[in-house]
Order: structure tokens, then C-alpha cells, then sequence
């Protein structure tokens, strides 16, 4: 085995790094800036940002005046008023002006108005369409793949291999009685774990050409094959997923399909591309210190962080273990609980009803908080149907990001050391300044966290769930210096990673929040989401 590279496998048959061999990779910007490979040229959907649209005229059909539903932010089409009609895909029933709407699929009636825009539905109710073959598997990779790379940096997947997709749609079984739960759904894969037939890059370009073509996939993505997932590709990330960003000297920064002056955030960067762009359903993510809490806030995305622990690493390559956490990003709010069974085994449960304690930090510890971003969190309360809301003081977070800083940066530079110098400056510096730490110190950051995670657990003795902003801003200007943000970003994010905690990302008009729920009480918050659909 060949571990001259320092990266530590999480099983002794997978080593991440070894000979290099031929992929088709869309590593899709190379040094010089351009493309490597052609892009796919998607037919892209139309995008809209206000109310009181008129429904293009397809055929002998009449014009349309037609209005947007906020609930999705993929702006299904609504009979006649946002405010009170119901949605005739996702079947809410409210206008919550703090959800966002972006791509128009143009759905009326229930009905698709092209097959590129299947993509943008629930899963639920695709998934349905597949069990009664209205579509098929094959089609929905087609309308993937046609999307893929279609984002204006062209560089949400750093690989793509066709002949892979190819195989998996052989020898995917009849989706005739719901056995494989995602069985034909496109789900787009985080570049640090194996996958079959694919390089390993962890977003960095020294490990992509340095990894050998994997032959087993890791665990996660063997339960996505296990499920009948369609695996699209390898998604961008920002190196060794060590930012928040989703910029990148390697593979180019990562920016939203239809704002491309804003980044998506990362580091789960590609993951957000692809679910933004319609290559992707849903994506796998990571999540240590917000990696798919910020970039779902920035995109107006669903996401999902899992409980530490919850998910298996085997095949998988750690930053930081001692927080690092399996999730994913989506569309629809109704799909969570489907998709938490299908790829983390989070049990299905019921929502028990009663009233739920909900927990806010007093405003001292939002003060620097876009005021929008807040008005978002407000909405949210105000759809929070059977919930009592109290305050508690924010201080208690207070120790996190220092805690948090410090065990992430040691256990990075354990991972990555002797190869410092093949990373992005700000990325070295932190990877240095952690291999510098005495383990005295790494010590007593350690029983910090203990004490830390015993003041959060007698929290959770007062509160069902916690709801606070997912970042005090709502956007990322490509090409700006984003150094200063990151702190302010983590002191809203550590307090779950430090603790653990599984969070459901909610996006608003602007911004996002996060709902926390004590450790191990992912079914918990998964079956309290139903509430919000």
C-alpha cells in the first residue's frame, strides 16, 4: 500500500492514492483557465424573479397569467395567487414570503411542461412517476447529463465517466415496488469519497493526479447503488474541503447557476452547483464547520447535516474527524425524510404531534446578522405550527469557535502533512499553524469541548430544537477577499459541529437559518420537518 502521501484510508483495502490511470475527468478548468473537455449544453430552464409572470404559449394553448410559488425555491407555477392557492407539485398550501423562489419550471395542472424540468420536482412525487412508468431512469440521467457542467464556471463536477452511468442503468432493477428507494434518482457525489471507475481529488489537483482509478466505492456510495441512486459524477470542492467559500486555485471557483457574480459557498461547493444547475436531485455533501449549512443558506437550497457518527467514513477522507459529518443538499423539503432513510438509514418516523420548545439565542449573539437574514428566521417562527419559542442567552456558544478552530487544524495537518506546500496560501497557513500545536494544548481543547457539549445537552433538557441564522450574510462576491467572513461565518456554525448535532438547513428570501436537535435525534428532527411542508 502506498501511503507516501500522508492522506490516512479509513479501511486498509482503500488507500485513496496510488498510480494514476486515464478518466474521463471534467476537472473543468485547467490552469490555463480553459475547459479540458466540452461542456455539456443543456436546455436550461427559465429563470424568474418576480410574481405576476406570463406562462409562455405552447401550441393552441391560451396565455397564461400565472404566479410563483414561494414555497419551492424551484418557482412552481401557481393557478392564479401565491398568497392562498395551493401548488399543484408540492402541495403547500401558505405563502411564506421568506422562501425564496429561482429556476420557473412551469409546471401547470401537475403537468410537466418539458422533460428537462422533471428534474427540478420533488423526489416523492418523481419517484412515484418512476414506480408507474411515466418515466424512466434512463431518461432522468439523459436530463442529468445533459445538465451537467452547465453552471457559467463549468465546473461543477471535477469528473464525469459515462461509461460508469451506462453501467448503472444496465443494471438497474424495475422500479415496480419501491424496494430501492431512490431507484433511477441522479445524485451527485462529493469529491472525497470513492466511487468506482473515478480518481479521488479532495479538491486538489496535486491528489486528482496522484490517485490511482478506484476499484471498490466506499461505503457511502455502495449504499446509494444499494437504494438504485444514478451516480452523475464527482462534485468541486474546495481543497481537502478545508473552506467556506467554494473557491478554488485547482479546479476554478464555483458559482451559482443563474448569479454568477455570487459563489455558492463551500465546501460542499460543487454538491450546491449541481442541484442549482438540474444535474443533481439531491447531492452528497460534508459537513464539519457548515460546509452544507452555508452553502445551502447562500443558494437557497435545502440541506441536511447528520449527527456525527451517523453514516459510515469507510472509503470516505476525513479533515477533521472529530467533527466531521455526512449530509445532503435538495430542493424540497418534503423529500427529507425519504432521502435521510435512503442514504443514512434515519429511521422514517411519524411526527409524535404536541407542542415543541423551540429555543432562540437572544439578539446579542445575532447583532452582526443581516437584518433580512432575521426577517427570514421570523417567517420561518411563523410556520412553525405547535412550537413554543423562548430565549436563551447566546454566550453559551461562546467557546466554540475556539474550540473548534484548534482541533480542526490538528487533525487536518495530521492527515495532510509533508504536502502543506501543495495547498492554497490561507489553507497551508492553517494546516502549519495546527501541526504547531503542543498536545497539551490539543488536550485541554478536548475537555473544553467535553464541558462545552454537557452545557449544550442540558440546553436540549429545556428545548426540543434550536433555531438560529445558518450565517450573519446572505452572499459571496466572486472574486472578493473573503478572509474576514470566515469567523464570523464559523461563530454561527461550531456550536452544532463542536456538539455534533444533526441541523436541517432552511433556506429564506435571504439567507438561511439552521434547526438544531440534540445528538442522536436525527429521526426526531426529520419527522418534525413534515410540520413545515
Amino acid at each position: 500500500m502506498n501511503r507516501s502521501l500522508g492522506l490516512k484510508p479509513q479501511a486498509e483495502s482503500c488507500h485513496p492514492f496510488g498510480i494514476s490511470g486515464a478518466l474521463r475527468a471534467f476537472s473543468a478548468v485547467s490552469r490555463s483557465g480553459e475547459a479540458s473537455v466540452p461542456p455539456f449544453r443543456p436546455n436550461r430552464p427559465r429563470t424568474c424573479r418576480a410574481e405576476g409572470l406570463r406562462r409562455p404559449k405552447r401550441g393552441n394553448a391560451p396565455e397564461e397569467s400565472v404566479s410563483i410559488c414561494v414555497h419551492s425555491w424551484s418557482c412552481l407555477y401557481l393557478r392564479k395567487s401565491a398568497s392562498i392557492c395551493g401548488c399543484d407539485i408540492c402541495s403547500c398550501s401558505f405563502s411564506v414570503t421568506g422562501l425564496t423562489g429561482r429556476n420557473a419550471c412551469g409546471s401547470i395542472a401537475g403537468h410537466y411542461p418539458d422533460s428537462a424540468t422533471m428534474i427540478q420536482f420533488p423526489i416523492t412525487d418523481i419517484r412515484q412517476r418512476l414506480l408507474d412508468g411515466e418515466v424512466t431512469a434512463r431518461e432522468l440521467a439523459t436530463i442529468a447529463l445533459e445538465q451537467a457542467n452547465s453552471s457559467p464556471a463549468k465546473n461543477t463536477y471535477l469528473s464525469i465517466e459515462e461509461a460508469d452511468i451506462e453501467r448503472q442503468l444496465s443494471t438497474l432493477s424495475p422500479a415496480t415496488d419501491g424496494a430501492q428507494l431512490l431507484s433511477g434518482i441522479p445524485i451527485s457525489v462529493k469529491d472525497c469519497f470513492d466511487v468506482r471507475g473515478y480518481r479521488t481529488s479532495v479538491g486538489s489537483k496535486y491528489y486528482f493526479d496522484a490517485s490511482e482509478i478506484k476499484t471498490q466505492d466506499s461505503a457511502l456510495v455502495e449504499r446509494l447503488r444499494a437504494v438504485g441512486a444514478t451516480i452523475t459524477g464527482k462534485t468541486h470542492l474546495q481543497q481537502l474541503a478545508y473552506g467556506l467559500t467554494g473557491e478554488s486555485t485547482d479546479f476554478g471557483n464555483c458559482v451559482q447557476f443563474d448569479r454568477p457574480n455570487l459563489l455558492t459557498g463551500g465546501s460542499s461547493s460543487g454538491a450546491a452547483a449541481s442541484v442549482l444547475e438540474g444535474s443533481a436531485m439531491a447531492a452528497i455533501g460534508t459537513d464539519t464547520g457548515g460546509s452544507i449549512r452555508f452553502p445551502s443558506s447562500l443558494c437557497s437550497l435545502f440541506g441536511y447535516r447528520a449527527s456525527l457518527g451517523v453514516g459510515s467514513w469507510i472509503g470516505g477522507y476525513h479533515l477533521a474527524e472529530s467533527f466531521d459529518t455526512i449530509g445532503f443538499l435538495f430542493r424540497h423539503l418534503q423529500d427529507v425524510q425519504l432521502l435521510g432513510k435512503a442514504i443514512l438509514d434515519i429511521p422514517s418516523k411519524a411526527d409524535a404531534g404536541g407542542t415543541i420548545r423551540i429555543g432562540l439565542p437572544d439578539p446579542t449573539f445575532y447583532s452582526d446578522a443581516e437584518p433580512e437574514i432575521m426577517a427570514g428566521l421570523h417567517t420561518w417562527q411563523q410556520h412553525f405550527s405547535g412550537c413554543e419559542f423562548e430565549t436563551f442567552a447566546g454566550s453559551v456558544f461562546a467557546e466554540s469557535l475556539e474550540i473548534f478552530r484548534a482541533i480542526q487544524a490538528h487533525e487536518a495537518a495530521g492527515y495532510h502533512a509533508g504536502h502543506f506546500d501543495e495547498f492554497e496560501k490561507p489553507i497551508a497557513d492553517r494546516l502549519r499553524w495546527g501541526s504547531s500545536l503542543p498536545e497539551d494544548e490539543i488536550k485541554e481543547q478536548r475537555r473544553r469541548r467535553l464541558a462545552f457539549n454537557q452545557r449544550i445537552g442540558a440546553l436540549f433538557d429545556q428545548f426540543d430544537f434550536l433555531l438560529l441564522p445558518a450565517a450573519p450574510v446572505s452572499s459571496l462576491e466572486n472574486g472578493a477577499d473573503h478572509g474576514p467572513m470566515r469567523e464570523k461565518v464559523l461563530r454561527y456554525t461550531t456550536p452544532a459541529s463542536v456538539a455534533g448535532l444533526p441541523c436541517l438547513a432552511l433556506p429564506n428570501e435571504t439567507g438561511g437559518c439552521q434547526l438544531l436537535a440534540p445528538s442522536g435525534a436525527d429521526a426526531k428532527l426529520l419527522a418534525f420537518a413534515s410540520r413545515l411542508t
